[in-house]
């Protein structure tokens, strides 16, 4: 830390006429000389905004500027005071307006580390004692950027700030001393020496004053496509010889961030944990990466083989445990925290293999689905959690064949557990009734096309399900009577779940459509969004926009107003699954072979609809 004992610097310079240097002083001025008192203030004194700690109590040496002519006071010489340093020197001059300019270095002679300066102009008046006050500010200074969210305008993440390909921002500065302590750009003499340095010649950037006084980064982008553009705020005469006081790293909506290859091909939905983990299961590995990390975002895997071809991936509860269902039938409980025993527990469900990504009901109950075998048919488990012991609370038959479910266990905030069979039939289960099997709904043209995309749940208790042959149905888990309120067909069959917008729009990807559906109304199809391979499952982010991935390796933001296409983001190979977005606006997306995709958008998080996704929420637990 600088300091410097409160006081003054008080340097008395004498003015006269340039031609007699040495010439003995007169005691009382005369019309061709003239006194005058200079004070350097140190910060913090006679009520100055800047601390004392700002000047260094190192200072070797102080120099004079007067206009060209630099003169050296050797501070050993000056006397100390309880009020600080007294020093004194004589330059001679001519009357008039001059420049003056006060350092401290660290050096001796005015050399090493600029330490404070003050520049004034002043007029010297032959004859008349002429005194001015000057305060010493630090050189030595910082300047934070902070990045302040705009009604989505821009959002902060890890890697930098997120802003339009097309906008026009500005950021407050925020200025301190080395130390830390805050400056005020008024206190600070050299802020005009500071500039606004950009790296990308589709954005622009300059200083602005605000009202208050105060400086702001201002930006504008046009046709921006950048990641990791640093932009400077700097102190120098160019930017190519700056120095750089702070810069704030921008990325443009739609750059991919970074990328990470898993031990595994899969077409699993990623899931988040509460701590930010991302989750990813493959064909042998459920592997946990870090999406802030920079050096290595592996956190740790296990070896596990799923059915990610039909829809399976990981859940994740409130207190971070992992749920996933092996290929064998085996659920296990993980433990992200305890590296000695990830697995907290495990149970066999027997049957053929088990199938999609467990459910997680608000009451804690783990439901799975297990594919039957020739001694057993379809059937949904039960499981309790926190019952190691004996975690099986109960099991229904859902089909009477022995492989007919290859979706994922769904449930609606009255905790009926919907499962969609093959073909396209609907089962609702009663997890408190004795017979657990309410209803089934089946269509009146079964086909054999594999389903395993999941029922989707709107806040109205609307059930939403696709069909075998690519129909929609919208059912209402209230009326035997009329148990389907309407029904839409979306071109093919579709391994895409719904997902639901605020609004109660529904979108779902039908061969290379996204369809944007009305919920009420008669004028079904609002809009439809043509990719050039077959679109996955969906997902709606806060400000509405719909992100998709397809088989053309493209994930597609798609505004919600009339379906036109916002930007794109290139993968290397098919997308799979369905992406999700956390609340720094990153969207997570995978292909086929198990690269995963970070991408930056202006969507803060998820929409905040019952069933923003496959699979409802960040944590893949198919319920709201």
């Amino acid at each position: 830390m600088r300091t410097l004992p409160l006081g003054a610097l008080l340097l008395t310079t004498l003015v006269g006429c340039a031609a007699t240097p040495t010439a003995p002083l007169a005691a009382t001025p005369s019309a061709a000389t003239a006194r005058v008192t200079l004070s350097l203030l140190v910060p913090g004194v006679t009520n100055a905004s800047v601390r004392p700690q700002y000047v260094s109590s190192a200072t070797s040496s102080l120099t004079l500027t007067l206009d060209d002519a630099t003169t050296t006071v050797n501070t050993d010489t000056c006397t100390s005071t309880t009020d600080g340093r007294v020093c004194t020197t004589t330059l001679i001059v001519a009357p008039g307006s001059h420049q003056i300019t006060a350092r401290t270095w660290s050096g001796t002679n005015g050399t090493g580390t600029l330490l404070s300066d003050a520049t004034t102009t002043v007029t010297l008046t032959a004859g008349t004692r002429n005194t001015l006050d000057l305060r010493l500010q630090t050189a030595d200074y910082t300047t934070t950027i902070t990045p302040a969210d705009q009604s989505g305008v821009q959002l902060t993440t890890p890697y930098g700030v997120t802003v339009g390909r097309t906008a026009d921002l500005s950021w407050p500065l925020t200025f301190r001393s080395a130390n830390g302590d805050p400056l005020v750009p008024a206190d600070l003499k050299r802020t005009g020496e500071l500039l606004a340095c950009e790296d990308d010649p589709a954005l622009t950037a300059d200083l602005t004053t605000n009202d208050d006084g105060g400086l702001s980064l201002h930006v504008v982008t046009k046709n921006f496509t950048g990641t990791n553009v640093t932009v400077r705020v700097a102190r120098g005469t160019t930017c190519a010889a700056a120095e750089t006081l702070g810069s704030v790293t921008l990325n443009a909506e739609g750059s991919v961030l970074w990328t990470y290859k898993l031990p595994d091909a899969t077409t699993a939905t990623p899931a988040v944990g509460p701590d930010g983990t991302l989750y990813f299961v493959g064909d042998g590995h459920l592997t946990a990466l870090d999406p802030g990390g920079t050096t290595d975002r592996f956190k740790w895997n296990l070896p596990i083989t799923t059915t990610t071809g039909y829809g399976g991936s990981v859940s994740v509860a409130d207190d971070g445990t992992a749920y996933v269902i092996s290929n064998g039938s085996t659920v296990y409980a993980l433990d992200p925290q305890n590296a000695a025993s990830r697995v907290k527990w495990s149970t066999n469900v027997g049957g053929l293999r088990g199938i999609g990504t467990p459910a997680l009901s608000r009451d804690g109950t783990l439901y799975v689905n297990r594919i039957g075998n020739y001694l057993t048919n379809a059937t949904v488990y039960a499981l309790d959690p926190t019952s190691t012991a004996k975690p099986v609370k109960w099991t229904a038959e859902v089909s009477t064949t022995t492989s007919e479910v290859y979706s994922s266990p769904s449930i609606a905030p009255d905790g009926t557990v919907y499962v969609n069979l093959h073909g396209g039939a609907v089962v609702a289960l009663d997890p408190n009734a004795t017979n657990h099997v309410k209803w089934t709904y089946t269509p009146s043209t079964v086909t054999t096309a594999q389903v395993t995309a999941s029922p989707t749940i709107a806040s109205d208790g609307t059930v939403y399900v696709v069909h075998g042959d690519g129909t929609l149905y919208a059912l209402d888990p209230q009326s035997a009577a009329n148990r389907v309120k309407w029904s839409v067909n979306v071109g093919a069959n579709t391994d895409s779940s719904p997902a639901l917008a605020e609004n109660g729009t529904i979108y779902v990807g039908g061969g290379s459509k996204l369809y944007a559906l009305n919920p009420t109304g008669t004028s079904r199809v609002a809009w439809t969004y043509t990719a050039s391979g077959a679109v996955h499952a969906p997902a709606v982010g806060a400000d509405g926009t719909v992100y998709v991935g397809s088989d053309d390796t493209t994930l597609a933001a798609v505004d919600p107003t009339d379906g036109h296409l916002k930007w794109s983001a290139q993968a290397s190979n098919a997308l799979a699954g369905a992406p999700t977005i956390t609340t720094d606006g990153t969207v997570y997306t995978l292909d086929r072979f198990g690269k995963v995709y970070a991408v930056a958008s202006l969507s803060a998080g998820l929409a905040k609809s019952n069933w923003p996704k496959n699979r409802a929420g960040l944590g893949n637990k198919g319920q709201p």
